[in-house]
């Protein structure tokens, strides 16, 4: 059995700011779904480890910087249509670009982030690797005659 030590009191009794971004921190990193936070300029705030696993770029590469290009399709194919409520969050399919160059096949959401009073301040991408799904395709269309018609 481990024992889980409490995160550090302030004097106050609460829990300082860093010690809740570490928490926070290790709390994304423990999940088994890729986790982009994207700033309200587009750079990238944090990039856990199962993203990093999924797309084959590291976090320390990505984080204060732009999405690189070859990953706009995890943003790009996963956006929500315009505003919608927190209830009509849906994944869809893309292909997102790995960085040594091949496209793996990806669920993935975005969530829009809003401060109190409404505003925004970036997005959530929460996406994973579709290869291993067994609702995919595996190559059929759904059109045209089959093998040997």
């Amino acid at each position: 059995m481990k024992l889980v030590r409490p995160a550090p009191m302030k004097k106050d009794g609460g829990t300082s700011m860093a010690d809740r971004t570490e928490l926070l921190e290790a709390a994304l990193d423990s999940l088994p779904e890729g986790i982009a936070l994207i700033g309200g300029e587009g750079e990238v705030v944090f990039w856990n480890r199962a993203a990093e696993a999924v797309t084959g770029h590291a976090g320390l590469d990505l984080v204060g910087r732009a999405m690189p290009e070859t990953l706009k399709a995890l943003l790009e194919g996963s956006a929500p249509e315009p505003d919608p409520g927190p209830q009509q969050v849906r994944g869809c399919l893309i292909q997102a670009r790995h960085k040594l160059g091949h496209d793996v096949p990806t669920m993935a959401r975005t969530l829009v982030l809003r401060d109190g009073l409404g505003g925004h301040i970036g997005r959530a991408v929460v996406f994973h690797s579709a290869e291993s799904l067994e609702a995919l395709p595996h190559g059929e269309t759904g059109e045209g005659d089959g093998i040997g018609a």
